[in-house]
């Protein structure tokens, strides 16, 4: 391909010496710009396409393909899933986070739920055993104090007044050797030794204040699980003298407990400090689990030492719970509410299925939808392109249409102007094609067309170059970027390529043709108007068919025109039939 003004390509071996004689003139005049926005743009002319490209794609379909193809990929590629990917992870992201957020809140209300269970059953028990514990204060002092016959029997029967009737099921006074001396109520005290409970070895050696015993069945009440609370009676001399005692009901304790409204696998608990449940609800038998021992002694530890909400399985076993408990009062009892965590996130489990299956649903139809979305716009955006093709498109010789090339040319001469650059416009017109078509038929002149376009398009060479179906039996070939001297190699070629090159016919006949080819070049100042070249161009081609055709006449803006062809030295080869 031989070299116009910026082209960087080497020229034909052949073609040297022609080539050489064209490199002034134009180039000279604008050489500085040129090499200055060749700077600015880092080459001033497209390159050549590389072996076994699509060389033979128009021009113009090259460009509607790479500009859709923009589209095309935006759809088809990579952005469309990777969005989709991203608002499904967000939306995910939110739903876990709000599902999250639930499960706290749940968490939340299941601690305060614990902590107003314990607020309302800890004060009733605390107010309880805090009148216990004063009667017994009472009832301690009054012996002590010296009132041997009345008072005791007095005070014990004042004392069984101030509190619930079915708190307590027996109050005592022992004697120093475990024996009865006064029983509440002023009843005869039955003959029984307490000498070896816990609540009257307790006092022997030393003077615990109130102490609070294990849980046992009283002998007193046939069995009944009871919890004893006693004073030490001491002598004038500080020695033992003897136990004020009251049992205390783990079946009224019970009560109160089961009045709380908690879970099916909840449970509400009182726990000694030693390790013993005094009642349970629910129970799990019919004496509320008093006296069982817990489950693990760590739960026990954890409740004496941290203070904290945990969880862990049950006292006794059983299912996993959240254990929320307090201290009652300075006693070493322990109420413990214990709310099974199945029954906490029961409600959360329900919303977390059903929100999550409507998101998960959410999310498949999006993906769905935007696939079905994607695949239709794949086949708009591809029908599209083939509208605008064939809209831009010549149906006949598949070159650019009349519309494309006008649109090509209003771009191409503000580029040139912008960038101070010269362009040529060759206008091409078929010698005889009227003939052809009396001859031998439109279909053959269609066909004569069709390899005319072809041969045309080969002979231009350069990408950026545009050879266009201009109408009727002309064509157009846009030549950015080329003084005039490449223009008339151009012209030309095209000239001799289509005068040597000839077509079969179906009964072995040949037929060829030629061309009139009428150039215009200038440099673009951003002021004339497209019809103005192309008048230009009409022109000159009108003066190469006066000439007596198969030739080239060009103008330049500031030259006047000069017919070139086989009469003016460039060798003319014989066809077989010349029109």
């Amino acid at each position: 391909m031989i070299p116009r003004s910026g082209d960087p390509a080497q020229a034909d071996p052949a073609a040297t010496g022609e080539e050489t004689d064209r490199t002034t003139g134009a180039a000279a005049r604008g050489g500085r710009l040129r090499a200055f926005f060749a700077k600015l743009r880092g080459s001033a002319r497209t390159p050549a396409p590389a072996p076994g490209a699509d060389a033979d794609i128009p021009p113009h379909i090259q460009l509607i393909q790479a500009q859709g193809g923009v589209s095309r990929r935006l759809v088809s590629g990579y952005t469309v899933p990777v969005l989709t990917t991203l608002i499904i992870v967000a939306v995910l992201a939110v739903q876990i986070f709000m599902l999250w957020q639930a499960r706290q809140d749940a968490w939340t209300r299941a601690v305060a739920e614990g902590n107003g269970i314990l607020q309302s059953v800890g004060d009733t028990v605390e107010k309880n055993f805090t009148i216990v514990e004063q009667n017994l204060t009472r009832a301690q002092m009054a012996i002590e104090s010296g009132d041997k016959d009345g008072a005791r029997p007095r005070d014990l029967i004042l004392f069984d007044r101030a509190i619930p009737a079915d708190l307590l099921n027996v109050m005592l006074v022992i004697s120093r050797k475990g024996d009865v001396l006064v029983e509440s109520g002023g009843l005869a005290p039955s003959p029984v030794n307490l000498a070896d409970r816990d609540y009257f070895r307790a006092h022997m050696l030393q003077n615990p204040g109130t102490f609070l015993s294990a849980p046992f069945r009283s002998r007193y009440r046939s069995g009944d699980p009871t919890l004893a609370m006693s004073r030490r009676i001491s002598a004038p001399d500080g020695s033992f003298n003897g136990v004020v005692m009251a049992g205390i009901r783990l079946a009224y304790l019970r009560s109160l407990l089961d009045l709380v409204r908690v879970g099916p696998n909840s449970s509400v608990a009182l726990i000694s400090h030693g390790g013993k449940i005094l009642a349970r609800s629910p129970a799990l038998g019919t004496d509320g689990n008093f006296g069982a021992d817990l489950r693990d002694g760590g739960i026990l530890h954890r409740m004496m030492a941290s203070g904290q909400p945990f969880v862990d399985e049950g006292l006794i076993g059983g299912p996993e719970r959240l254990f929320v408990y307090r201290q009652i009062g300075p006693l070493p009892v322990i109420l413990s509410v214990g709310l099974a965590t199945a029954d906490i996130y029961a409600e959360w489990n329900r919303q977390a299925l059903i929100f999550g299956t409507l998101t998960l649903g959410f999310c498949i139809a999006l993906a769905l939808l935007v696939r079905g979305l994607q695949r239709g716009l794949i086949r708009s955006t591809e029908m599209e392109e083939m509208l605008k093709n064939m809209a831009l498109t010549d149906v006949l010789t598949g070159l650019p249409n009349r519309r494309s090339f006008d649109e090509r040319l209003d771009t191409e001469m503000r580029r040139m102007a912008r960038e101070a650059r010269s362009m040529a416009l060759l206008l091409v017109d078929v010698d005889g094609l009227q003939a052809v078509n009396e001859a031998y038929g439109v279909v053959t002149g269609d066909r004569l067309l069709r390899m005319l376009g072809r041969q045309i398009q080969r002979s231009v060479g350069r990408p950026g170059d545009v050879a266009a179906r201009f109408g009727g039996e002309e064509f157009a070939v846009l030549l950015p970027d080329t003084d005039l001297k490449g223009a008339k190699y151009i012209a030309d070629r095209i000239r001799s390529d289509v005068e040597n090159s000839s077509m079969a016919l179906e009964t072995g006949e040949r037929i060829c043709c030629t061309v009139s080819i009428g150039i215009v070049t200038a440099w673009p100042t951003g002021r004339e108007r497209p019809t103005h070249f192309v008048r230009m161009a009409e022109e000159a081609l009108e003066e190469a068919k006066a000439a007596g055709r198969n030739r080239v006449s060009w103008r330049d803006c500031s030259g006047d025109p000069a017919p070139m062809g086989p009469d003016a030295g460039t060798p003319e080869t014989p066809a077989p039939h010349a029109f």
